[in-house]
């Protein structure tokens, strides 16, 4: 197989906090990134991960913070 789907989601709205997802070509997309196939083994298996959907959670869980500010 050459082509598949770009991403698998599950997404209750009932119960977005739920919600589950998984990318075939890792969390960064980019061929030149470390992530770039992060999560290819789960989604061959068919497993998901977690979507973060909860502000709190997505800040407790973070690993750093990118600014962006316009140019001046």
């Amino acid at each position: 197989m050459k082509y598949g789907p770009a991403m698998r989601i599950v997404l209750d709205l009932a119960d977005v906090e739920g919600s589950k997802s998984i990318l075939p070509t890792g969390q960064s997309g980019n061929v030149m990134s470390r992530y770039y196939n992060d999560q290819s083994n789960m989604y061959n298996s068919g497993k998901m991960r977690k979507q973060k959907m909860n502000r709190a959670e997505i800040e407790s869980n973070r690993s750093g913070r990118l600014i962006l500010e316009p140019g001046k």
